[in-house]
């Protein structure tokens, strides 16, 4: 079939391009003023021509036309309504006498003389392109129509945004897939909105869509993973009434690791990956009943790997695609679901790390970063620390990685040592990038 052309399209006068009496939306009319009434009481002719009054013609929206027997006249086959609308703004005696004192009152125009329209002969190319346009999405091959989330992107602010704005965020960071996600805003909108769940969260609303809150950073990142897990999980509803949201929330109050602080407001989105940063030195010392420290008991709580934003500049500057979508897919992944390939994951970032700094291939990277080296690349209070955490990080990746059978893997305590060599991983990727190491 031939393709529509710029050549197929031309300035006509209104005048000449008659309405189809032969419209798929209503059966044969052959007289022009009763094809009008008809769509006028069918269409919704008086609101189309007012919003064509106050903003124009769609500039998204072609017409396609005809030729009719009346040489020089076109039938228009795509854009009927618009046609009308078009018509009986130019010409009020058109106007059916219910509409004429809508009319009245609708904003002066000026007169559109002319439209520009595909001009086809071809009836079956014109059958063609009309079920394009309104035969719905045909496997993707028609027009999608938006759903709830789509409208509420494209215009910015309703009450779907800042569910939307929640759902963002949790599909960045990789607390609900696509998937789930699916059908579900209209539960989390009906929970953001509410009352009490703003005031647990303590949020506040702008009309952008931006989201803040009082809430400590770690509070909310805890909210987020059980709110989030909820939906995915339809443990949570539309159904739900006020004093049923309440007592959900009253759950809030029995989750580990919740500071109950308040701070200074914040933008969640702000968040990103960085689920705890306090109290990092002073609790690394601090051991459990569990063998773990402090800090690593409440990483456990938490969603993913620690992530520093500096480091991922760092590692963009260096402009390594392997190195930068290593740490990009290990700061996204569940930890608690995926501790054994989180191993193998942070054991394979630092062997191809090390390898950019200059190790040999038959040089394990614990034995190329020697006490001597930590020593001159980070604070010397921490190199203990960080010598521990390689150490760890070694031996667990080697077991998990070449063992036919035996795996060696703590969620929590991998969080606590990606955190601890952080620093060291940040020194290695400068002195990389001023090297330029190969």
């Amino acid at each position: 079939m031939k393709k529509i052309t710029n050549d197929d399209f031309k300035e006509i006068d209104v005048s000449k391009i008659h309405l189809n009496p032969d419209n798929p939306r209503h059966r044969r009319i052959n007289d022009q003023k009763e094809v009008i009434k008809h769509l006028c009481k069918e269409e919704k002719i008086s609101f189309l021509a007012e919003d064509i009054a106050v903003s124009g013609l769609n500039p998204g929206d072609n017409f396609i036309v005809f030729p009719s027997n009346n040489s020089g006249h076109y039938i228009c086959a795509e854009g009927n309504r618009r046609l009308c609308a078009i018509k009986l703004l130019n010409d009020p005696d058109l106007v059916p006498e219910n509409l004429k004192k809508r009319f009245s009152k609708l904003p002066k125009t000026d007169t559109i003389r002319t439209i520009r329209a595909a001009i086809i002969q071809d009836q079956d190319r014109i059958k063609f392109w009309l079920n394009r346009i309104h035969g719905g999405e045909d496997g993707g091959r028609g027009r999608r129509q938006w759903g709830a989330e789509e409208k509420a992107r494209n215009t910015g602010y309703n009450k779907n945004v800042h569910a939307i704005y929640l759902m963002d965020f949790a599909d960045r960071v990789g607390l609900i897939t696509p998937a789930e996600r699916k059908g579900r805003l209209s539960t989390v909108q009906r929970y953001v909105t509410a009352g009490p769940f703003q005031l647990i969260w303590e949020l506040s609303f702008e009309e952008t869509g931006i989201i803040k809150t009082t809430r400590s950073r770690n509070d909310i990142a805890i909210y987020l993973n059980k709110f989030i897990r909820d939906v995915a999980g339809k443990k949570i509803n539309t159904r739900a009434k006020s004093k049923d949201i309440a007592k959900y929330l009253k759950e809030y109050n029995k989750l580990d690791s919740i500071d109950n602080e308040t701070v200074e407001a914040w933008e969640i989105h702000t968040l990103k990956l960085q689920l705890s940063k306090k109290n990092k030195t002073k609790e690394l010392g601090r051991s459990n009943a569990n063998g773990l420290s402090k800090k690593t008991s409440k990483a456990a709580s938490l969603i993913n790997l620690y992530y520093d934003e500096n480091l991922e500049k760092s590692l963009s500057a260096l402009n390594n695609y392997k190195l930068m979508h290593l740490y990009n897919s290990l700061c996204k992944i569940h930890i608690k679901d995926n501790e054994c390939m989180l191993t193998v994951g942070v054991w394979c970032f630092l062997e191809t790390l090390t390898s950019i700094c200059g190790r040999n291939e038959n040089t394990p990277f614990i034995s190329f970063l020697s006490k001597s080296k930590i020593n001159s690349l980070v604070i010397k209070n921490n190199s203990k620390s960080i010598n521990e955490a390689l150490g760890r990080i070694s031996r667990n990746g080697n077991t998990t990685k070449h063992d036919g059978t035996s795996g060696s893997f703590n969620g929590p305590q991998l969080y606590n040592d990606f955190e601890t060599i952080t620093p060291l991983i940040s020194k290695l990727v400068e002195d990389a990038i001023i090297n330029r190491v190969s």
